[in-house]
């Protein structure tokens, strides 16, 4: 088994990835030749209109979908790693809570699958919950929490590995604005006190301004039209799609790079 070490930095090399269709008896292609650098303990979010590829990238990276080119995770080539080998966890807007199990004990999951010690566990599940704010909903069942706790307590759970990447697949849609505001609040704060590279995947282009260190958008061709800063985005979209993409964040966004700078 090939082993990592605690790192993160991700290179995709001319990647496409294809969807066979039984009744057409062929092949539609999704993503086209895409060439990316992630690098360690970035925060990028991938950007773009429903069915550009955004997930199937992700489900690429994990080992959920086969493609052509190559991904190299800290110049190792993932093709032939099995997916518990590539030291990634996975989110999205429908993971599942244990309905029977408490909050410490999803939390604690996948450390007791790792055979991990009772002291350990105790620790980190404490720590996570502290970071998350949900220390006080430990003893607490699934059904006793509200959506907004139930997100944190999913975000905890993928969070307590300590996984080289974390992939999160819109995690927040279908919640409210005032629940998504406050979720990618406790992310983003979370993700700089964490040793691990996040990729993040949403439609929503106020939050990939709000949560991004870098930003890639992915035209509907499947292939991508930029990569850069929020600023890069903002103030200097290289084309027409990414121009509209964020047309509707310019006012709030250069007000934000303004002070930033």
């Amino acid at each position: 088994m090939t082993q990592f070490n605690n790192m993160g930095k991700l290179e995709i090399i001319d990647l496409s990835a294809a969807y066979h269709i039984k009744k057409e008896k062929k092949d539609s292609v999704v993503l086209r030749h895409l060439n990316l650098t992630i690098n360690s303990n970035e925060f990028v979010v991938i950007v773009g209109k429903s069915g550009c590829g955004k997930t199937t990238l992700l489900k690429c990276i994990a080992g959920f979908q086969v493609y052509a080119g190559k991904i190299l995770k800290d110049g190792v080539d993932i093709e032939n790693i099995k997916t518990k080998d590539r030291n990634l966890s996975y989110v999205t807007q429908y993971n599942r809570l244990f309905p029977m199990k408490t909050v410490f004990d999803n939390i604690a999951f996948p450390l007791k699958m790792a055979n991990s010690s009772y002291e350990e566990i105790n620790s980190r599940v404490e720590e996570i919950a502290k970071l998350l704010n949900i220390e006080l909903l430990l003893a607490r069942k699934p059904r006793q929490l509200s959506v907004g706790q139930q997100q944190r307590v999913c975000i905890a759970k993928a969070l307590i590995k300590e996984a080289d990447i974390v992939l999160m697949d819109e995690p927040f849609s279908g919640q409210d604005a005032p629940l998504r505001e406050e979720l990618c609040n406790i992310l983003k704060d979370v993700s700089k006190k964490s040793n691990s590279t996040f990729i993040y995947v949403t439609h929503d282009s106020n939050e990939a301004l709000k949560l991004a260190d870098k930003i890639v958008v992915i035209g509907d061709n499947g292939k991508i039209e930029q990569v850069g800063s929020t600023s890069d985005i903002i103030l200097n979209p290289k084309n027409n799609f990414v121009k509209e993409m964020f047309k509707d964040s310019n006012v709030l966004s250069r007000d934000m790079v303004n002070r930033n700078d």
